[in-house]
């Protein structure tokens, strides 16, 4: 007799978002990466991320939704850069992962072009432990 069969998730990851890291940035595969920092916050629906290029000083905002995805979660929305004053605005999307040793793994599109690629650790430079992961901001 057919069954219906659905997803179970086993673990909830959302508190793993929640973080600040530091790491590096790359705006293409092909580029260099630059050191940066990055602020995540990811409750209730709602996507917030900062990000600062260390050697540049460029600091940019995400704003948009979010919405599970096994370890990560796919987010879109608008991302702002620059200054106050000069700040530019894009729609961006993409796949972000933090995996159980507290490495985070994103690769955003933006606007339509190559996508924007970001590998950090802990917000001192390592990689979280796993109570540093399970620990609400």
């Amino acid at each position: 007799m057919p069954r219906r069969i659905s997803r179970y998730r086993y673990e909830d990851h959302t508190v793993r978002f929640d973080k600040a890291f530091e790491g590096y940035g790359y705006p293409s595969a092909h580029t260099p990466g630059a050191p940066m920092a990055t602020d995540i916050v990811a409750r209730g629906g709602v996507f917030r991320m900062g990000t600062l290029t260390r050697d540049t000083s460029v600091s940019c905002r995400y704003r948009g939704t979010y919405r599970l995805t096994g370890e990560g979660l796919f987010t879109e929305g608008s991302r702002s850069c620059g200054t106050l004053d000069a700040a530019t605005s894009t729609p961006y999307n993409g796949e972000i992962a933090v995996n159980e040793n507290g490495l985070l793994r994103a690769r955003l599109t933006e606007n339509g072009h190559s996508p924007v690629l970001i590998s950090t650790g802990c917000s001192n430079g390592r990689l979280c432990t796993r109570g540093e992961l399970q620990r609400p901001r």
